[in-house]
Order: structure tokens, then sequence, then C-alpha cells
């Protein structure tokens, strides 16, 4: 059971949780500070996460807690066979949205239903799995305030003159946080003050408003839902008095995820939620990501410069409980690392769907082979039960996939068929498991697969005669037909983006994707520029951003968003270079 580090005085009870002791996965619960096994209830795992507060667009803080979460769920899912039930809170009634709606004259359901949908169309792009219930305060108004009145009923909750409130100093509760306490002047400065509330760290359970737009009847008046009631509420409606995972940003543990816990323990008079887990800050240059600092990049801006498989592996090779740093070593880093995974299980895969291995595989070989895979499939078990270490499980299968692409490249004897299959497998079940896309690519490759396996055969028949001729008579012929051999190859790989490796005895190919670079070009640039075009003109020519400086330079996109610092850099290196290029110009009609 919970060690009920929130309330003391509540006395747990026996519920008939299911927990799986042997080889359990286990995850870092923030209430405890202990790591605890993944606990069930009717052989299902209820799970709830906070989700937007919808009044702007999402950012890649955001985009990093949804995609964490969404790898836990589907690791706990499809990897250990738990069955997750998996609901998430809409915040669509709210200070920032009614403010923009006064702001704006627009009606707050409408600004809320606008970024939600966008926050959900973000989520199907990073390939995030839709909750199984989407749960909105607006939804959830009568459910909120029979919430309240039985806290009021218990005497944890008072009426003040902004609303009512919690009682965090109720001798019938406990109020504990999980944070160190703070200090008078910050517990003023994070929560609203009311001269007539008990006591500075009391917070609203209902908030009393007559603003027809904005309010709701209640017991005690017309009014809305303060913001901690609301998850709380959510959860009770959903999942009734137990929860066996809690999930959200570290950034809500104090207040948010502390009051909550206060309010549903204080509700039920027991121990509430089994496992408490937070995902870490997301930082740029040293700072926290946030809107309210305005240091933030959209999510629509990360997906114009990164893949959604780049971002996942990015995830995926920073722990989910690390605080992040957002800068171009760290998605490079990723970016190599996928590339890496897909031209290696596109290389085994090649050879595999030829139906078997060349070299003479021997028992004891099949035996090592065996041995390596058993080694892996117990690290990436293990590595993930261990409060899901992702970035253990990715050193291994990349370790493993470089070691047997490099075996089959080299042509080594005792690559043994039957089990590179089923090692191939393996590995691309857990990558889909874990939620990246390669559907794309894999069609791409097979349209022109048995084509390009032709001419890779031929070109090693060619290029074996050659290099037995250069030893004979005919040695300069035999280097004009290698020189023409390895033209070929610069032409396939440049103009249809496929690799051809030249192996001991072997030639392999590696279907890759169009350039970003070209295909951005291709799609936003579909006319050349000509030299004659002055660079204070080049962007305004495309229809691709709205706002400019005094030099021509974009400033905002078609959509008026600013552009993020990567694409900024891009397309300063794309003006400069056309700025030679019309200098150049200019210099020759002078003449």
């Amino acid at each position: 059971m919970l060690a009920s580090l929130c309330s003391r005085s509540v006395k747990p009870v026996v519920r008939g949780v299911i927990t799986r002791h042997f080889g359990a996965p286990v995850l870092f619960d923030s209430v405890s500070g202990e790591k605890k096994p993944v606990a069930e209830q009717n052989g299902v795992v209820s799970w709830y996460s906070c989700g937007p507060t919808v009044y702007d667009s999402s950012h890649v803080g955001h985009a990093r807690s949804y995609v964490q979460i969404d790898l836990m769920q589907r690791i706990l899912d499809l990897r250990f066979g738990y069955n997750v039930y998996n609901a998430m809170g809409v915040t669509n009634i709210d200070d920032k949205i009614i403010n923009k709606s006064k702001a704006t004259g627009i009606a707050w359901k409408d600004i809320a239903d606008k970024y939600e949908a966008e926050f959900f169309s973000n989520m199907e792009k990073l390939n995030v799995r839709t909750p199984k219930s989407v749960i909105r305060v607006s939804d959830t108004i009568p459910a909120i305030i029979n919430y309240v009145r039985v806290l009021v009923d218990k005497k944890i909750a008072y009426p003040c003159q902004s609303g009512i409130y919690f009682d965090t100093q109720s001798p019938l509760y406990h109020y504990t946080k999980l944070v160190p306490p703070l200090t008078d002047e910050e517990s003023q400065s994070r929560i609203a003050a009311d001269p007539t509330k008990k006591h500075p760290r009391d917070f609203a359970l209902w908030k009393f408003t007559s603003e027809e737009n904005y309010s709701w009847e209640s017991p005690w008046g017309k009014g809305r839902p303060g913001w901690h009631i609301e998850c709380s509420a959510n959860c009770h409606t959903l999942f009734g008095d137990h929860l066996n995972i809690h999930a959200g940003g570290i950034d809500l543990q104090f207040p948010h995820h502390c009051n909550e816990i206060a309010q549903c323990e204080a509700y039920s008079g027991a121990a509430w939620c089994d496992t408490m887990v937070h995902v870490g800050h997301m930082f740029i240059q040293g700072r926290k990501m946030s809107k309210s600092l305005k240091n933030f990049i959209t999510i629509d801006q990360l997906l114009q410069d990164y893949s959604s498989d780049e971002f996942r592996m990015f995830c995926l090779l920073n722990h989910y409980r690390s605080r992040v740093q957002w800068d171009d070593d760290g998605l490079a880093e990723a970016k190599k690392q996928f590339k890496a995974l897909k031209e290696n299980l596109q290389r085994i895969e090649t050879e595999v769907a030829k139906g078997g291995m060349r070299g003479d595989a021997n028992h004891a070989m099949v035996s090592v082979w065996m041995k390596r895979f058993g080694a892996l499939r117990e690290v990436v078990r293990t590595s993930l039960a261990n409060d899901m270490n992702t970035r253990e499980m990715v050193n291994a299968v990349q370790g493993e996939l470089r070691e047997l692409s490099k075996a089959i490249l080299e042509n080594k004897a005792g690559v043994p068929y039957e089990v590179t299959k089923e090692e191939l497998a393996f590995v691309k079940q857990l990558m889909t498991d874990l939620g990246f896309r390669f559907e794309a690519t894999q069609e791409e490759a097979s349209l022109s697969g048995a084509l390009m396996d032709t001419f890779c055969e031929f070109r090693r028949d060619v290029r074996a005669c050659c290099l037995k001729g250069l030893k004979e008579e005919n040695a300069e012929v035999c280097k004009e037909v290698l020189q023409r051999c390895d033209a070929v190859r610069q032409v396939v790989s440049s103009k249809h983006h496929c690799s051809i490796i030249d192996g001991k005895g072997e030639t392999l190919w590696v279907k890759g994707e169009l350039p970003k670079k070209e295909k951005k070009e291709a799609k936003k640039d579909p006319r050349q520029l000509t030299p004659a075009c002055p660079p204070s003109e080049m962007f305004k020519l495309t229809g691709e951003f709205s706002q400019f400086d005094a030099s021509g330079f974009p400033l905002l996109d078609k959509e008026g968003k600013p552009l993020s610092p990567t694409k900024q850099k891009k397309l300063r290196k794309r003006m400069e270079k056309h700025r030679a290029i019309h200098q150049k110009w200019l210099e020759q009609q002078s003449h």
C-alpha cells in the first residue's frame, strides 16, 4: 500500500490489488521516493494523466511529457502484458482561457475546443496513442460540485470571501507536500491571496463569480471549479476511490498533485494512488521551457525540423525523470541513432528476404548467436522493467544490430538464417511497440527491392572480374570498368537515395529517405531563384512567411507564429548563400 506521506491519519484499506511479484516492472513513486512494482486491480491498471490547459498551442516540453508517458504505457501494455486503462483530463475551464476570451471577444468554449483539437492533432503526429477516456472539466461540473459538497460536509473545506477552500490545517486530515516546505513569501506568490482564508496554503475548490458566461449554480452560489478539484473529481468519476498510476510533468508536483492527493484521501479516508510518476523538466538555454517565460518551441515547429520517430528516439535516449536540455547536440544524437537503427534493420531485412544467409552456419555458431539473442532479450526486459531505463535498452539493441549487420556485410561464416530472422522480427516488433513508424520506408524499399538486388548482384560480379583482371593483362580496361561501377553507384546514391555498400564478397544496398533539405526546398520553393533576385525579396516570393525585418529576413510563418531557432539558422544560411550569388551577378552586369 501507499506509504501515505500526504495523509498520516487516513486508514489503508485492502482492495484486492494484484502485483506481479516475479519480474514485475517497477516505477519510481514520487511520494515515497522509492521504486514500486506496478499494481493492478481486477486485471486492470488504472492510469490517469493530467492533460493540457487548452488556451494556446502546445510546446516541445508538453511533447516530451506525453511521448514519455506514451512510451511507459506502451511498454506496460505491449511488452509486459498489462491491461492499461489510460485516461486523460483536459482543463477547458481556467483563468487563462477566460482571460483570453475577454481579451479577444471569442467564446471560451470556442478557444478551448480549437486548442484541444490542435493538441490531439499534434499527439497523432507524434504517434501518441489516444487515451481510452478523455474527460473535460465542462463535462463534469455536477460531479465536481458533489465532490466539494462531501469535503464541506466532512469539515475539511470551508466557505470564505472568494469561494470554498480546502482547510490544509484541519485536524481531520494531515496536509503534507511532495516538496520541502515553502516560505511564507513563496506560499503567498504561488497561491492566490484571500484575506479571509484561514491559512496561506489553503486552496480554492470552488471560486465565486457572477459572470454569466463563466459560472454555474452551486449550493454556495454561482461560481466555477478551482484547478486542483477538477482532476480529483475526474479520477473519482472514472476509477472510484483508488488509482494505480498518476502521471504528469514535474512542474505539476506542487501544488497541483500534492493538492490532488489531499482532496482524494480526505474524500475517501483511505490511501488513494499507488504510484505517482513525474516526467522531468525540459530546459532551453538553461531555463525551464514554459509559456510564461515565452521561451518555447511549438510542436508544429519541432516537426518542421525533425520527424516524429527522431523525436521519439530523443525521448528514449533520455530517462523520463531526467532534466533534459533542448539543444542541437542531443537532437543530432537522436537523429544519428534513428538513422543507424533504420539502416541496420533494413540491411538485415534485405538479407533475410533473400531466403537464406551466405556462409556455412554450423551448429556451434547457431548456439553462439542464440546465446547473444537470448542476452539481448534479457537486457531489453530488465532495463525496461527497471523504471523504464530506455537508454540502456537502446544501447543494447543498437550494439547487437551493429554486430549482426557487420557480420552479414563481411560475409562471415556462421551467421544462421533462422536465428537472424527471429532476431529481426523481435527488434522490429519491439520498435513498433515503442511507437516507431517504419511503414513508408519499408514500402519504398520493397517496391524497388528486386530491381536493386539484381543490380547489386550484377555490379558485384563485374567488380569481382575487374579486380581479378587488374592482376593480369587488361589492367587499363579493368580500371575503366571499375570507375564506371563507382560512377553508377554515385548516380544511384544521389538520384535515387540508395546507398550501395561493398563488403567482402558481398554487395548490399540500403534505401534512404529523400533528404529533408531537398524535400522542403522542392516543396516550398517550386520556382528557382534567379541570380537577379535581390536577397531582400527572396523569401517574400514563397508565401511561407507573414512578417519580415528590414533586410527581408522572415520573422513569422504564414500562420503568424515565430520561427524556431533551427529554422532561422537554416534560412539565414540560404539568404547568405543567395546574397553571394546575387553579388556575383551584379558584378557581371557592370562589365
